[in-house]
C-alpha cells in the first residue's frame, strides 16, 4: 500500500493559485486521481497573454476564478466548505491569500509554492529581513522547481527537510510519443510570451544571422502571443503559429527539432521539460532554471550566454548541421533526461510529503 495511504488514508489539499495552465492542470488532475484524495482549486482568470480555454479546468470542484483581486469571504467560505489538510499557495504577493491563511481555525499545513532564484540582489536582501518576519509564520514548508529557488528558500528561513523540489512538470502523458520516430520535418521553435524578459529580441536578431550563415537554414516557429508580437511576424523564415492550446502543443513540439530559449530572466521554463519529453534538443539561456536539471551542455542540448545573438546563432547553426544519427543521439539523450519527472510521480511525491510532516515517525523505507 502507498505510504500516504498508510499514514493519513484520506487527504484534501486546497490550492491558492495565480495563472493557470496545462501543464499545473495535469499536476492537478494527477493529484486528484490519487485515491484518498480530494483537491479544490483558486485561481486567477486566464489572461489575454495566456488565453487558456476555461473549460480546460472545468472538471475541477470545488472551484473559484477570481478576475482582478480573489474576494477574503468568497476564500473563507470555500477553505470553510473543503476543511482541507493542507494549503498549496503560489507566491506570496496576492493579500486576499495571506489574509484567507491568517484567519485559519484549525491546524493546516500552509505550503508556499515560489519559483523566485536567489540571484542576491540588494532588494532580495532587503526583502529576507522583512519576509522572516511578516511572511515566513504564515508557512509551514516551500515547494520549488530546483535547486537555484531552494537557495532562496533557505535564505528565507525554510529547513532543508521542509523544502520540497519539483514544483513545476509537464503533462508527461501529453507529450510522450507513441514511438522513437522523429519527425523528418527539421525546424526550430519557440514557446512562450512574446516578452522583452523572453529574449525575443536576441531570438529574431540570432536566427536573422543564422540564415545569413546556414546553406540549408531550418525554419523558426513561434508561439505565443505577447507585447513584442510585431517581432514574430514579416520576418523571413520565421512562422507565427499565435498561442497553442495546451491540447495542441504536443504536435506542433513533435513537428520540430530544437527548442530555442534565449530569455534573459526565466526562473524555471516548463517548456524545456515539454521538450525533452518531446525530443527535441534544447538551446537555452543560463538563465532558464530548469536548464540545470534538464540540459547536460553537448549532450542533449546546449546552454548559451544571455543577450548574446551572435553566440545563439553559432550555436543553432552547429545543431542545424549535425547528421540525422547525431541528431537522434541527442533526441534520445533528451528523452532520457525528461525522465526525472512526471505527473504522477509529482502528485505522489507531494502527498507523501505532506503526510510526513503530518506523521514525522514515518519513513520512505516502510513503503518498500
Amino acid at each position: 500500500m502507498d505510504i500516504y495511504l498508510r499514514t493519513i488514508g484520506f487527504m484534501r489539499i486546497a490550492v491558492l493559485w495565480q495563472s493557470m495552465s496545462g501543464y499545473f492542470n495535469a499536476s492537478l488532475r494527477a493529484l486528484n486521481d490519487l485515491p484518498g484524495v480530494e483537491v479544490c482549486l483558486a485561481h486567477r482568470s486566464p489572461s489575454p497573454d495566456a488565453p487558456f480555454d476555461p473549460t480546460l479546468f472545468g472538471w475541477l470542484n470545488p472551484q473559484y476564478a477570481w478576475d482582478h483581486h480573489p474576494s477574503v469571504p468568497r476564500l473563507e467560505a470555500l477553505l470553510k466548505d473543503f476543511d482541507p489538510d493542507a494549503i498549496l499557495v503560489n507566491s506570496w504577493h496576492v493579500s486576499a491569500y495571506r489574509a484567507a491563511l491568517k484567519r485559519l481555525r484549525r491546524p493546516i499545513t500552509r505550503v508556499l509554492c515560489m519559483d523566485n532564484p536567489w540571484l542576491g540582489t540588494p532588494k532580495q536582501w532587503l526583502g529576507r529581513l522583512t519576509w522572516r518576519q511578516y511572511i515566513r509564520p504564515l508557512f509551514d514548508m516551500a515547494f520549488v522547481p530546483g535547486e537555484r529557488q531552494a537557495a532562496f528558500a533557505s535564505r528565507l528561513g525554510f529547513r532543508n527537510s521542509h523544502i520540497l523540489r519539483g514544483l513545476y512538470c509537464a503533462d508527461t502523458n501529453a507529450f510522450t510519443r507513441t514511438s522513437d520516430a522523429t519527425s523528418s520535418e527539421k525546424a526550430f521553435l519557440f514557446v512562450g510570451r512574446l516578452s522583452t524578459e523572453k529574449g525575443m529580441s536576441t531570438l529574431i536578431d540570432a536566427y536573422a544571422r543564422y540564415r545569413r550563415a546556414s546553406p540549408s537554414p531550418w525554419p523558426l516557429r513561434i508561439a505565443g502571443t505577447g507585447p513584442l508580437l510585431r517581432l514574430a511576424n514579416g520576418s523571413p523564415g520565421i512562422e507565427y503559429l499565435g498561442f497553442v492550446q495546451p491540447v495542441d502543443m504536443p504536435q506542433v513540439m513533435w513537428a520540430a527539432t530544437s527548442l530555442v530559449l534565449p530569455s534573459r530572466f526565466e526562473p524555471w521554463g516548463v517548456a524545456v521539460h515539454e521538450a525533452t519529453i518531446a525530443g527535441l534538443i534544447p538551446i537555452c539561456s543560463v538563465a532558464v532554471g530548469a536548464a540545470v536539471h534538464l540540459v547536460q551542455d553537448g549532450y542533449n542540448g546546449y546552454i548559451v550566454p544571455v543577450d548574446n545573438p551572435g553566440e545563439l546563432a553559432s550555436t543553432m547553426n552547429s545543431v542545424s548541421r549535425r547528421s540525422t544519427t547525431e541528431i537522434e543521439g541527442m533526441q534520445r539523450a533528451s528523452r532520457q533526461m525528461s525522465l526525472q519527472l512526471s505527473s504522477t510521480r509529482w502528485a505522489r511525491y507531494l502527498v507523501d510529503m505532506l503526510a510526513r510532516a503530518t506523521s514525522p515517525t514515518t519513513s520512505i523505507s516502510e513503503a518498500c
